[in-house]
């Protein structure tokens, strides 16, 4: 692929080709990862995954040395521990320990390495009886067992998809009693084969589900919302889901959420403008920060990540969501959902009684939400909250049409952020593209796809974004029609997105056919 000359965003590469990359420390939910692919199969089999978890090891190898097995793990164990004569007894092998120190990344690991396995899902519909789940109302709601019943086949599911990063899981009867498994990984569906899942079981798999959300399982005629609680070794993670009628049967959507911690911004893989931008605003504790992004950009991901820094200062934070995603310590947080007759308006008249510091407020969605929070921001209380649109300016007009009031939503805004999530190209494989690299004069990469990125070629996502920071400059313009992109581009207080672009596609992190998805440009 040639990229045109006169590309904006293909010049600004060119011109920034000498420039030092940019270097972020890995987080932990990255350590897990690579510390997960490095675990073999055949190690695997002689530690079980209940044991595993036990005592939080993960089998890494298993070699014949002159006779003797030797299992390799990676733990945090001393020589002649419990552990250690524990493991040696159960497995029959020598056992030598690499030592992984932090615990969240040795738990978050074998998660990964066990529950991700490809084969898992098939080996659990094999064991699959449906002529003994009629009683499934009747199991625990959660066993790490593979027992061969339907409450299993459901976590299995829900685990797979979690421990692939998958943002969504979908269900989808078809014609002839087949169904297909869909899972969204880094924003690409993904069917996943799975023989002898016909209709039959789906529709127990679709009854377990509206059991553990606590719904009648008896009309298969009316769209359902629900959630449960799923209980994973990192804690219990909320799962939400859809129920909608089809005429070859129910459609089952679930959300699955992030497995990891929450990042540090710092690890949100920002820019250093905006970066900067964002911790000011922190300090500050006054204003509004706006996301803006659409559905599945990481505006809840980077918005808890704002919450959790404040909560370290011991202040009054209370957040309003519609559902809540996760739990935050040392936030008051209320789900919105499971409170009738109660909008984002009223709930936010009643949170401001109660003397808050910090505010979030899900998502903006009408002019009293709007009118509410842009009032609180601009009498001393630091609101963070979202909007839908793809730009900074398109979020910043999606807030005056709702508010219409434009001198209050210039006084209460203090930094907006549009931001995406692209795919991350793996790094195990990716190469040059040749093309497009002497077209901009710099290395491009492309993707090309492994066994550590199941062939696709991408591993992850990487955020790209774009910010202002609201100054009194950038306020007067606003309050007088003439604030414009072609005005913001040079600007201090304004990061591009296309330079955020160009930043990804020089680091090596995201390749031009994905860039284009979100700049689009021209190219011979």
């Amino acid at each position: 692929m040639i990229i045109g000359e006169s590309n904006e965003l293909m010049k600004s590469i060119k011109t920034s080709a000498t420039r030092q990359l940019t270097v972020l420390p890995a987080s932990s939910a990255v350590l897990a990862q690579d510390l997960a692919l490095c675990s073999t199969e055949g190690a695997r089999k002689r530690v079980g995954y209940r044991e595993a978890l036990k005592w939080n090891v993960l089998p890494l190898s298993l070699m014949n040395v002159r006779g003797h097995e030797l299992l390799t793990v990676a733990g945090n164990f001393k020589p002649g521990s419990e552990v250690e004569r524990a493991l040696q007894f159960l497995t029959g092998c020598t056992v030598t320990a690499i030592t992984v120190s932090k615990e969240e990344i040795l738990t978050d690991s074998i998660f990964i390495a066990y529950r991700g396995e490809d084969g898992s899902l098939q080996e659990a519909i094999q064991k699959l009886s449906v002529d003994d789940v009629a009683q499934s109302k009747e199991q625990p709601l959660y066993t790490a067992v593979d027992d061969g019943t339907v409450p299993a086949l459901v976590y299995r599911l829900l685990e797979y998809g979690i421990s692939k990063q998958a943002s969504d899981l979908s269900l989808v009867p078809e014609r002839d009693g087949h169904c297909e498994c869909r899972y969204r990984i880094a924003g690409a569906i993904t069917p996943i084969s799975l023989r002898g899942y016909d209709l039959q079981i789906h529709k127990k798999v679709v009854n377990r589900i509206k059991v553990l959300g606590q719904v009648s399982v008896e009309n298969d005629w009316i769209p359902i919302d629900g959630m449960f609680q799923l209980p994973l070794p990192s804690g219990n993670k909320q799962i939400r889901f859809h129920i909608f009628p089809t005429v070859y049967g129910p459609k089952l959507h679930c959300r699955l959420p992030e497995h990891f911690r929450i990042p540090a911004i710092a690890e949100l893989g920002l820019t250093s403008k905006t970066r900067n931008f964002l911790e000011a605003m922190v300090d500050r504790v006054e204003g509004a920060i706006v996301l803006a992004g659409p559905t599945g950009s990481g505006k809840t991901t980077t918005a808890y990540s704002v919450l959790q820094t404040l909560a370290e200062n011991s202040i009054n934070i209370v957040s309003l969501e519609d559902p809540v995603e996760r739990e935050l310590l040392g936030v008051s947080q209320t789900d919105l959902s499971r409170m009738q007759g109660i909008t984002y308006e009223n709930a936010l008249k009643h949170v401001l009684r109660q003397d808050p510091d910090v505010i979030f407020v899900g998502e903006v969605r009408d002019s009293g939400s709007s009118q509410t929070a842009l009032e609180a921001a601009a009498t001393g209380h630091l609101v963070v909250t979202s909007v839908h649109g793809g730009r900074v300016l398109e979020g910043i007009e999606r807030l005056n049409r709702l508010s219409k009031e434009r001198e209050l939503l210039a006084r209460g805004l203090s930094l907006v952020i549009a931001q995406r999530l692209l795919p991350r190209l793996c790094s195990a494989c990716k190469v040059i593209d040749l093309s497009a690299s002497r077209a901009a004069g710099a290395s491009i990469h492309q993707a090309v796809g492994c066994p550590q990125c199941s062939h696709t070629g991408f591993r992850g996502r990487v955020l790209v974004e774009e910010s202002l920071y609201f100054t009194a400059e950038v306020r007067d313009r606003f309050i007088r029609g003439t604030l414009t992109r072609e005005f913001l581009v040079g600007k201090r207080y304004f990061q591009g997105l296309e330079e955020s672009l160009q930043t990804a596609i020089l680091d090596g992190l995201v390749d031009v056919k994905n860039a284009k998805k979100v700049v689009p440009f021209e190219h011979d």
